[in-house]
């Protein structure tokens, strides 16, 4: 059996994917750890004319989520383990994936049709991801030096600017970098589901409503 292979780049994509393992594993725990509290929670208002257009933008949040994460893999493919993507999505934002996860989170959130539970969302999502984004941009700097400085002068790091837009003509796609990324914004979409079957098991008097919430 060959040894691991060594030298900067190797140690740079080893810990490129440690920490990639450790927001995955750290996400799925705060996900778990929300599911007990929604599930008794039910929305304060039951009105059509609320609830159905709350969940129909929620829907288009969710779709918007898994277009810009896919649209996201098709620039990075193999080029994120030897170089600063620069352009597509990364010209106009830094971190786009996050962006569509967090348009995601909005839309998973919605179609609890509570408010209160949007709200707290956002306030779990940015609480996390700030320091995770902190982490990440250190490693960044770390690793490409002053072109990372020089990038994070000109492309803000959650609000896009358009107007920075910069393309290249052809890019060299990973389909399982990108199978990838749809499968994960797929689970986004379970909340869809989630919530109907809560609803149902409620409405059955199975699960019982604790709370009711705006």
């Amino acid at each position: 059996m060959s040894d691991p292979p060594t030298g900067p780049a190797a140690i740079a994509l080893r810990d490129e994917r440690r920490l990639l393992k450790q927001r995955t594993r750290r996400t799925r725990w705060l996900v778990w750890a929300l599911v007990p509290f929604v599930a008794v929670c039910a929305p304060l208002a039951t009105a059509p004319w609320v609830l159905v257009p709350l969940k129909m933008l929620g829907l288009l949040c969710l779709i918007a989520c898994m277009v810009g994460r896919a649209w996201s893999a098709l620039y990075i493919g193999e080029r994120k383990r030897h170089e600063l993507i620069c352009d597509g999505p990364f010209s106009i934002v830094r971190n786009p994936l996050y962006l569509a996860s967090f348009i995601g989170t909005i839309g998973a959130a919605m179609q609890s049709g509570m408010f209160t539970l949007l709200a707290i969302a956002v306030l779990a999502f940015v609480a996390y991801h700030w320091a995770t984004v902190a982490r990440e941009e250190e490693f960044l700097r770390e690793r490409h030096g002053p072109a990372y400085d020089a990038y994070a002068r000109t492309v803000p790091r959650w609000w896009p600017k358009l107007s920075g837009w910069r393309d290249v003509p052809r890019v060299s796609v990973s389909p399982a970098l990108v199978l990838k990324y749809l499968g994960e914004s797929s689970f986004f979409f379970l909340s869809f589901f989630f919530f109907e079957a809560i609803r149902a098991l409620q409405g059955a008097g199975i699960v019982p409503v604790l709370l009711l919430l705006p």
